[in-house]
């Protein structure tokens, strides 16, 4: 059983050309809502874990949820980064499978707006007793605020994009199996 060390959460800048899409997609009305709620970028979270071991996982949801080995270093990339105080003994296994319990379904099933990686972080953290005020903070950011003003269509078009994407990821890497590392 791997236990947990460590605990960080990461947030990075969406990439620009996804903003910019989504900006289009609102008819500008993503980057309105954004200069109004005093949003430089919109971020997408994950977190890093490490076990007893030494070993660092990368642990985020995308369109798919995404568990992969990633090399101490990586923290370095992380635009902000905080550390979740670990109060108890946990195993990573034992720490999904409680999260997966309380969620359900939605454990595994994406939404840009209501089931994102956000949400996915933060479950995590609170089903385990891990959530503390500043963790809550640093993950939310209140995305139903910024694409209220936008057309319907952008919504129903990013949710199909993101259908479209766990359907391929499927379809290419299979369901529970992990993408092939790159050299």
């Amino acid at each position: 059983m791997f236990k947990v060390k460590e605990i960080y959460v990461g947030r990075n800048p969406i990439q620009s050309y996804v903003t910019k899409l989504l900006n289009v997609l609102t008819l500008g009305k993503l980057e309105d809502q954004k200069k109004k709620m005093a949003y430089d970028d919109l971020y997408h979270l994950y977190m890093i874990v490490v076990l007893d071991t030494g070993f660092n996982v990368l642990v985020e949801k995308n369109s798919v949820i995404n568990i992969q080995p990633i090399p101490p270093s990586y923290k370095d990339k992380a635009e902000s980064i905080i550390k979740i105080p670990v109060n108890k003994e946990i195993t990573f296994g034992d720490m999904m499978n409680k999260t997966q319990k309380d969620v359900g379904e939605s454990f595994f099933k994406y939404d840009h707006v209501n089931n994102n990686c956000q949400y996915f972080v933060m479950n995590i953290l609170k089903s385990n007793g891990l959530l503390t005020k500043e963790a809550n903070d640093f993950i939310m950011q209140n995305i139903l605020e910024v694409l209220k003003t936008s057309p319907t269509y952008a919504s129903t078009i990013a949710r199909l994009a993101t259908e479209t994407s766990a359907k391929l990821d499927r379809l290419f890497y299979g369901a529970g199996k992990g993408k092939k590392k790159q050299k």
